[in-house]
């Protein structure tokens, strides 16, 4: 499988296939391996305070990439983008979780 938008890449940015490859490798590496480091911080520090930062990261991410005229620099913001990705794909299941939680829990009260 290959990404349609290689091809804008290669035009662009004077690089070979497999070097505009990286963009969705190092997405897709850091979006994987990251929520193993940083999930059990959520759960001592909580999860709304890791959600802001790295959606802060994940922003600032998509800001170099664009703002990019060097294949370097669309490489960093792509590795920027994937770790603030990861936090969502990491603790989205237990957020929504809790609150079907507290969803069923609130109809045990007496009103």
């Amino acid at each position: 499988m290959a990404n349609p938008a290689f091809v804008e890449v290669v035009k662009d940015l004077n690089v070979t296939i497999e070097q505009a490859s990286y963009c969705t490798t190092v997405f897709l590496l850091l979006g994987g391996v990251t929520p193993l480091f940083v999930v059990p911080f959520a759960n001592v520090y909580g999860r709304r305070i890791l959600y802001v930062i790295f959606i802060v990261i994940s922003a600032v991410g998509a800001y170099v990439s664009a703002a990019s005229s060097s294949h370097g620099g669309v490489i960093v913001g792509r590795a920027l983008n994937g770790l603030g990705a990861s936090i969502p794909l990491g603790i989205g299941a237990a957020t929504v979780s809790l609150f079907n939680l507290v969803h069923d829990l609130s109809c045990l009260t007496v009103r």
